[in-house]
């Protein structure tokens, strides 16, 4: 039996007993009429039925129970039900706002207090990062890496080997930041990572990255950057700009704050200049957007969610991806969110903010999040 066949089946015993908090009476009716439930009640009136056989001197009773029509039984299952739920809302109109299930909420779904990122030496040697204090955390040839006292990190020094390290940030870790040994300094979002050389050397200075990351180049006027993400290039002097690349996200969309840019594909050459953001599906098609939101693109790096007119699909993917929680979804979902809340806040203050500003329901089950309209 899984997860969600164990979860129904006491979902179904509580009612039966007529333990069910409001909020379950919620998922339970919602459950109920999405046909998930069928299974269940029709083992429990079987299991009713066998009781009678088993006892004689309920033979009649037997008899009229045996004959029921299941679409009988449902119903009446149904009306007492909703003259139970209806008494239980009565009670507690007043914690109608709450996220369903509280209790069931993890207790480390706190926002993201350290950084739980790694990086893996030239070698294959991983580094925990939040195992180190400030200071060297190791040499790479003749470049120095050290963790800095704000927790990001530094790369100092040069050489000619060509060794590459790869940063990799995962889901539910704070933002973190580094300096590459050229000076250009990026910020790498939770659930996302990065390979780059120690040092550069040749024409160009070429890094990878999956995920999201906000960079300010170091100019080079001999020597471009170049960023490949998700089968494109993003080709730059010295600017700033962030590139959202998820692999769960529809498009990749390389938003630029200064200077300027250029995206190639296999099939596309675009320019970007200051406000514009291009978004690339995978098929390597491009659009333009020319008067791009800045600050929602940046947002996360700033420390905050920031939702204009953004779906509640858009919504959940940050949410899912900076607690580290999966995203179900029950029935179909039109809303979309504006404002912006802050990522340094719990999971229940969030879910709570978007449950009062739309129509719609959060179930909390284990490390997965349930949306209900």
């Amino acid at each position: 039996m899984n997860g969600n066949s164990q979860y129904h089946r006491l979902l179904v015993q509580r009612f039966a007993e007529n333990k069910c908090t409001e909020e379950e009476l919620e998922v339970f009716f919602y459950l109920l009429q999405q046909g998930e439930l069928d299974e269940f009640l029709a083992q429990d009136m079987k299991n009713y039925r066998a009781n009678i056989n088993r006892n004689p001197v309920m033979e009649n009773t037997q008899r009229r129970v045996i004959h029921w029509k299941w679409p009988a039984a449902a119903a009446v299952l149904f009306a007492i039900a909703v003259s139970v739920i209806m008494l239980n809302m009565a009670k507690h109109k007043e914690k109608k706002t709450e996220v369903t299930n509280v209790s069931n909420l993890p207790s480390n779904k706190n926002p993201p207090s350290s950084s739980k990122a790694t990086i893996t030496l030239a070698d294959g040697q991983v580094i925990s990062l939040d195992s180190f204090d400030k200071g060297p955390l190791a040499v790479q040839g003749k470049v120095k890496i050290i963790k800095l006292a704000d927790g990001g990190i530094d790369y100092n020094g040069s050489t000619a080997e060509p060794l590459y390290n790869t940063l990799t940030n995962p889901l539910g870790s704070k933002v973190i930041d580094i300096k590459l040994a050229d000076g250009t300094r990026l910020w790498l979002n939770s659930g996302s990572s990065i390979t780059y050389p120690v040092a550069f050397t040749g024409t160009q200075r070429k890094v990878s990255i999956t995920g999201e990351a906000y960079f300010e180049v170091a100019k080079s006027r001999y020597m471009p950057f170049i960023v490949g993400v998700n089968q494109m290039e993003i080709e730059v002097l010295g600017t700033h700009f962030n590139v959202n690349g998820y692999s769960d996200e529809a498009v990749t969309k390389t938003t630029l704050l200064e200077g300027s840019i250029r995206i190639r594909t296999n099939s596309t050459l675009r320019m970007l200049k200051p406000g514009q953001q291009i978004q690339t599906n995978k098929s390597g098609e491009c659009e333009m957007v020319n008067e791009a939101d800045i600050d929602e693109a940046i947002a996360w790096k700033e420390g905050n969610f920031q939702f204009e007119n953004t779906s509640i699909y858009d919504a959940m993917r940050q949410i899912g991806r900076w607690y580290n929680m999966e995203v179900e979804y029950k029935g179909t979902i039109t809303k979309h969110f504006f404002g912006t809340i802050s990522r340094d806040v719990d999971l229940l203050q969030v879910l709570n903010m978007l449950q009062q500003s739309a129509e719609i329901k959060f179930w909390i089950e284990g490390g997965k999040i349930i949306v209900m309209p």
